[in-house]
């Protein structure tokens, strides 16, 4: 039997090119923070073989940025659904957060604490109250739904008002790792605050995110 040319190239140079290619691809994905799916993915065989092995393990996430954003979109989710009046994620509860904190005595706002499930700053109605206390077990649903818990939040509150210029809220969230935000939204459908650059390009309003 002669010496299968075919054979060779496709066993040794071709499969360098997957090594390369795979080399790369783990390399991109593990700098954006991304997991590998645990399934089969090609290995370079013995010579002359073309046998695969499965992967062991999954490559580990170490993008602390990535997961920070996460429970910034947890809390913008859990305050926006306070801000709507709605109550969904407690059952269909109505309130007017907005219009207590127009009425504060001394102030002109009132700031939620979902961590605790209590009001930090104002003196809101007893239907407030309760609500409020609601919602810190809706948002520790919220938190399992995304795969984390509440303990990964150092601090969560919303802090809301209303003005000329309508209803705004900003959002407050600090992870176990310092990493902070004061993400502001206004409406009742939470819309990014939109401010004009140094070029006049309209842009979302930058979030507060001192260094940790």
């Amino acid at each position: 039997m002669g010496f299968d040319w075919i054979d060779w190239f496709y066993s040794w140079h071709f499969l360098d090119f997957l090594d390369l290619y795979r080399g790369c691809a783990i390399s991109l994905r593990t700098r954006m923070g991304l997991v590998w799916p645990n399934s089969q993915i090609p290995m370079r065989p013995s010579f002359g073989s073309r046998e695969t092995t499965s992967w062991p393990h999954t490559l580990p996430v170490n993008s602390s940025t990535m997961k920070f954003d996460q429970l910034r979109s947890i809390g913008h989710n859990i305050a926006d659904s306070l801000a709507s009046g709605i109550g969904l994620p407690i059952g269909i509860y109505e309130t007017d957060v907005f219009a207590e904190a127009k009425c504060q005595t001394g102030q002109a706002f009132i700031i939620v604490d979902f961590l605790t499930g209590t009001c930090a700053s104002g003196a809101p109605s007893a239907s407030l109250a309760r609500a409020i206390t609601l919602y810190r077990d809706a948002f520790a649903d919220l938190c399992k739904r995304h795969g984390t818990s509440p303990s990964a939040f150092q601090k969560l509150t919303a802090q809301y008002s209303i003005d000329a210029l309508g209803r705004r809220f900003i959002v407050t969230v600090e992870d176990r790792y310092g990493h902070h935000a004061d993400d502001e939204y206004v409406g009742t459908t939470g819309r990014r605050v939109r401010v004009v650059d140094h070029l006049g390009r309209v842009r979302p309003k930058t979030s507060s995110k001192p260094k940790s």
